[in-house]
């Protein structure tokens, strides 16, 4: 089983030690972990410029998260941590034409 791929950012106040917990439940569940990002680099810097570029400057960008594959059936229990979860998006291919 590997599911559906995902983006989950957390919010600034998650440490690190908490998004591991969080990925070792993605995995326990079925998914698949793609990659991981942090204040230290990694993707983030790709991902700032395009969400800085997409939303309103005044607007902080992501400073963690990861991309995994999730299962539907772990999805919606994931969804439900809104104390440590800013957000989830399907990951997708974003073009410009």
């Amino acid at each position: 089983m590997s599911g559906s791929p995902y983006i989950v950012v957390f919010k600034d106040n998650v440490t690190k030690e908490q998004i591991d917990k969080y990925i070792k439940e993605v995995e326990k569940n079925g998914g698949e972990l793609k990659t991981r990002f942090d204040e230290n680099g990694g993707i983030l810097n790709v991902c700032q410029a395009i969400y800085m570029t997409l939303k309103d400057a005044n607007e902080a960008a992501p400073s963690q998260g990861f991309a995994a594959k999730i299962p539907d059936s772990y999805l919606q229990s994931l969804q439900s941590f809104t104390d440590d979860v800013a957000y989830i998006e399907p990951d997708s291919v974003v073009t410009t034409q």
